[in-house]
């Protein structure tokens, strides 16, 4: 007891002593950690301070990058490996940021997105070695979620020289069609049927942040090197070709591991990798240099023999039209299950929709798109990624020449007239002139002055994302059609090649398309009036009509004043007058003239001869409408009888319906002049035929709804017969003999399809949605909306939404929100569900912006827009202010007045023409036209009763 006792106040004594250290050594931690966080804290504040700032653009010009060298581990599961669960769709990379710092800085700023930075260092390069051996600096980081940018500093100044930021990450392969993103690919392992991914890039605009952290803006043109740990029994493609590949064992995998060569100097938007296990198809290009390679899932592998033959021809032929090699050894081409767009221009590894490359020849409407996309995602390889925009406010520097060049891979298939047809009256141009019709409207090139050379509209992504607009793609193209012309074709393409070889590898804004030193032409009145009219296009928003007034003598004159959709019955409104100057063409009496100058064009009309007949803009030089007045009914009786060209035609069919559209023109004479022609075969020309046949088939789907069953079979059957035609006109150009032949019976499918909505679930609605994405045959998916649709549940939609994808619902949208059922339920959708489509989409604008728009376009009333901005008032202010609510509520008003005003005419009239035609049937009962039919006696309002000026 007296041991234990003892032992007892030994320990007491020594807990005295241990409290008293403890205390003494508290007491000097706290007082260390106050000095440390003192000394931290200064050091944060400075890097918070200076290392991030609030505008949209890294605002400085003191560094940029000059390469990067990436090494990525990209963990794909369904390929034999064994990943863990949590590893599985995930990838870990280190990035080595080779900087170039012009002048002091206290910090680097770059993007990054949904990407975790493990650690960063920054070192200096000593000398011109290429090893940076000075002491790794660790790096600090500070966010700014809002910008999605990282700013890294370590509280002292970077001062001016060479730097190797490196940094180590971790990142998603992610489910939203964005960034580095999955895509279901179906393979057969065996017996065993297996359901496989690739892994593939979507950059643009703002998603290269999303996959390596780095300076995602266009002007930071850099090279990229690639190292890429994929999984056995995978390939991966980038931009450019594989440099060595190798078997590697790292952190207990054996992975493949690809050395791929370096890029040329590239924005990191075109930054495009694939991870796959699929064959291609291949061939040798005609210049003996470049490797043209398909790559498509070995189930459709099959379909790409057109394809390659119109990737072939047209690399041979942009590389003739622009007397410039194409920049790159390769040009590969997939065709993805699942991509949100038509196609995407990356550098020497174009990414397209499955269903727009596999075509298997017998789809004409389908080879016309695979044309068209094909030409202008390879017109890209220069214009775009040769030379770049400097910022995403002039898109219409990559978009417009891109769609430019589309008008010269129609000419390789087709006449001058009826390539010049089909570049002009495409669905972009029809959109961008419709936009431009209406509020607000914008112009090509904006100049918002924001009080920041950094923050320049667009800023935001969904800004950015809103760019991508008719407006950018066709507007812009016409610019440089109206330059076309103006110059001839040969000065033209000089001018290009100038323009590529001085700029290439850069970056360029609007200014440098009309520098003088890019043309040939000593003609300077010549250039001075391509300035002037590319400026005007490009800066002034609307579109002008040229008004042509017929005189007491029998001169003319021409006033210039603005298409306004909302004009009907009012009078047109002047142009603005700072739209100086813009091309017209003008024809008399087979004498052709061409001038910039209104007040020369004045003169010309003010002294033509009373019997003569002046056609305006007949080679489409002029982006305006012309609207012929009191003449219109001259104008079409003379249309043969001037032999006029099928271009000359068109156009005039384009204005006439346009002009009647805003009340210039009464319907009754547009609709018996376009039936007349179609029904009487007066109109032989296809591409000429197809614009009033187009024309007439959307009038019809504007009037339907206020016609009785029986009127609408009637006229269907009239706008088919018609379409039909042309259909087969065009199938016969495009060598699609078997246009109309299904592979499929439509009876079965609409019964397999049929079975599955009767389940009533989610999963019935999971597997049409895989399947219309799988499905190659367009008229399929039409088929399975509208079963989805038939019965006005909206378990479709709430379905679709909850899709892991959620992209997928976006080309649906558009049948979605027109049928009657569903159009009743969309707003209180969308209002209901306005803020989770936000969560749910804000990191891919893309989605977001089409499924809002889509849903939208169910507005039918003023209550409806109230209820909407309430909605909208509860969103994000990013979300709050994107331009489509208040365009979209532009659009239904302006469908409310054409409803009121025009579509009344356009309904009597075929009321009137179905009660002749049934109460007088034809000998052929195929022929629904009439039998006689003169302009002089168009059935109700005259012409002249019926203009303003």
């Amino acid at each position: 007891m007296v041991a234990r006792m003892d032992d007892g106040r030994q320990k007491k004594g020594v807990n005295k002593r241990t409290i008293i250290a403890i205390f003494c050594f508290l007491i000097s931690t706290v007082i260390l950690v106050l000095v440390l966080t003192k000394d931290s804290k200064d050091k944060r504040q400075k890097t918070q301070k200076t290392g991030l700032s609030k505008s949209w653009q890294i605002p400085n010009e003191s560094y940029h990058p000059l390469s990067y060298s990436i090494e990525l581990f990209v963990y794909l599961p369904g390929y034999g490996n064994h990943f863990k669960e949590g590893d599985k769709f995930t990838t870990r990379g280190k990035v080595v940021i080779d900087l170039l710092v012009n002048e002091t800085v206290d910090g680097i700023e770059l993007h990054v997105n949904e990407l975790e930075i493990i650690k960063a260092t920054l070192s200096q390069l000593q000398n011109t070695s290429s090893d940076h051996s000075a002491q790794p600096r660790p790096m600090s980081m500070t966010y700014n979620e809002t910008l999605y940018r990282v700013g890294f500093s370590d509280g002292t100044p970077i001062n001016p020289g060479r730097y190797f930021l490196e940094i180590r990450y971790s990142g998603k392969i992610n489910n939203r069609l964005d960034g580095l993103y999955r895509s279901l690919s179906e393979g057969n392992n065996g017996k065993k049927k297996e359901k496989r991914y690739i892994a593939v890039t979507q950059s643009q605009a703002t998603h290269a942040r999303q996959i390596v952290p780095c300076f995602d803006e266009p002007r930071f043109k850099a090279r990229w090197h690639l190292v890429i740990h994929h999984p056995l029994n995978t390939k991966v493609n980038s931009n450019v070709a594989i440099r060595k590949r190798k078997k590697t064992l790292i952190n207990g995998h054996i992975w493949e591991t690809s050395d791929f060569h370096s890029t040329p100097k590239m924005s990191s938007y075109l930054l495009a990798l694939v991870v796959h296990n699929w064959t291609p198809k291949r061939v040798m290009a005609r210049n003996n240099r470049t490797m043209i390679s398909i790559y498509a899932r070995p189930e459709a592998i099959g379909s790409v023999e057109m394809g390659l033959d119109v990737a072939f021809e047209t690399l041979d032929l942009f590389e003739k039209l622009l007397k410039m090699p194409y920049p790159m050894s390769k040009l590969d081409l997939f065709a993805v299950p699942d991509f949100e767009h038509g196609a995407m221009e990356n550098w020497g590894l174009i990414v397209f929709s499955e269903p727009i490359l596999l075509v298997d020849g017998v789809q004409d409407k389908q080879s016309k798109v695979l044309r068209r996309l094909m030409a202008h995602e390879i017109a890209h390889q220069w214009f775009g990624n040769l030379v770049t925009l400097r910022w995403w406010n002039e898109l219409w520097l990559n978009e417009g020449f891109a769609h430019f060049m589309e008008l010269f891979a129609y000419r390789f298939w087709m006449p001058e007239d009826e390539a010049i047809i089909e570049f002009m009256f495409s669905d972009k141009r029809q959109a961008a002139t419709r936009r431009d019709a209406r509020l607000p409207r914008r112009a090509v090139v904006e100049k918002v002055d924001q009080g920041d050379q950094y923050n320049i509209w667009p800023r935001t992504p969904g800004e950015i994302r809103a760019m991508i607009n008719p407006l950018t793609y066709a507007k812009g193209g016409f610019g440089l059609f109206s330059m076309y012309k103006m110059l001839g074709h040969s000065n033209f393409f000089a001018y290009l090649k100038n323009y590529l070889i001085k700029h290439q590898h850069g970056t360029v804004n609007s200014e440098d398309i009309w520098s003088r030193d890019l043309f040939n032409s000593t003609d300077m009145a010549l250039w001075e009036n391509v300035h002037t009219v590319l400026r005007d296009h490009l800066h002034v928003p609307g579109l002008p009509v040229l008004m042509l007034n017929r005189h007491q003598n029998g001169s003319y004159s021409f006033t210039e004043k603005l298409y306004d959709s909302s004009s009907i019955g009012l009078e047109i409104s002047q142009f603005p007058k700072i739209h100086r100057t813009f091309p017209i063409s003008i024809e008399i009496e087979s004498n052709r003239v061409f001038t910039c100058d209104k007040e020369r064009l004045n003169d010309l009309l003010s002294n033509i001869s009373i019997d003569s007949l002046p056609i305006l803009n007949f080679d489409g030089r002029g982006y305006t409408r012309i609207c012929y007045g009191n003449e219109w009914k001259r104008v079409l009786e003379a249309i043969d009888e001037t032999a006029l060209s099928p271009l000359s035609r068109a156009i005039l069919y384009d204005d006439l319906f346009a002009m009647a559209d805003i009340g210039r023109v009464p319907y009754s004479l547009v609709l018996d002049f376009t039936i007349s022609r179609l029904g009487k075969k007066l109109e032989l020309n296809r591409a000429a035929r197809s614009v009033l046949s187009t024309r007439l088939r959307e009038i019809f789907k504007r009037v339907k709804t206020e016609m009785n069953p029986t009127q609408r079979l009637l006229c269907q059957k009239v706008c088919k017969q018609y379409g039909r035609y042309d259909q087969l006109s065009q199938a016969c150009l495009f060598n699609a003999d078997g246009f109309y032949r299904d592979k499929i019976g439509a009876d079965e499918l609409e019964l397999k399809y049929k079975r599955l909505l009767d389940e009533e679930d989610l999963n019935a609605v999971k597997t049409l949605v895989a399947f219309l994405f799988t499905s190659r045959i367009w008229k399929y998916p039409e088929m399975i909306l509208n079963g989805l649709i038939e019965d006005g549940r909206m378990i479709s939609l709430n379905g679709l939404l909850d899709e892991t994808q959620t992209q997928r619902l976006v080309p649906m949208l558009p049948q979605l929100s027109q049928h009657p059922n569903v159009g009743k339920d969309a707003i209180k959708f969308l209002i209901k569900n306005g803020k989770r489509i936000h969560e749910r989409l804000h990191k891919s604008w893309s989605a977001m912006l089409d499924v809002y728009s889509w849903l939208l376009k169910a507005v039918s009333n003023e209550d409806d827009i109230r209820r909407i901005n309430q909605m909208r008032s509860t969103l994000p202010q990013e979300a709050a202010e994107m331009s489509i609510w208040e365009e979209t509520f532009e659009e239904y008003r302006l469908r409310v007045k054409w409803n009121e005003k025009i579509k009344p005419q356009i309904v009597d009239w075929f009321e009137r023409y179905l009660e002749r035609e049934t109460s007088t049937p034809t000998k052929n009962s195929s022929r629904i036209y009439p039998d006689s039919f003169d302009i002089k006696e168009s059935n109700y309002l005259t012409v002249s009763s019926f203009c303003f000026h």
